[in-house]
């Protein structure tokens, strides 16, 4: 059993976005070492902002994120900022409508736009 149906086990009866917001702390948990110097996108409706290394934009930051549109209505997102750049916050360029239902569905969507945007 993988670590993300060990969760989803764990929290069936919580609602969608509840156990989505779950899901995407224990990953941020376990991918953001330092949690106060990241400069990635924030805010309320942000339940996921992972940096992407990208193989194309070595100038760029890229982030991807899992966005709360409204309740159980999710976006994946790319932002991007120059690299090195004190004074420019990450801006949104591009963002995907997420068709699926189920956190274990959504969460795998999300893998699929983060390996894109690899480039991998």
């Amino acid at each position: 059993m993988t670590i993300l149906e060990e969760l989803l086990d764990s929290l069936k009866k919580s609602d969608v976005d509840e156990q989505l917001r779950i899901i995407c702390d224990v990953i941020t948990k376990e991918e953001i070492l330092e949690p106060d110097k990241y400069e990635g996108p924030v805010g309320a409706n942000i339940f996921l902002s992972l940096n992407v290394l990208c193989e194309k934009s070595k100038k760029y930051e890229n982030y991807i994120c899992l966005e709360r549109e409204a309740q159980k209505q999710y976006i994946i997102s790319h932002w991007t900022c120059l690299k090195n750049s004190s004074t420019q916050t990450p801006k949104r360029v591009k963002a995907w409508e997420v068709k699926q239902h189920l956190p274990k569905k959504i969460m795998e969507e999300f893998s699929e736009k983060m390996v894109f945007l690899k480039g991998e």
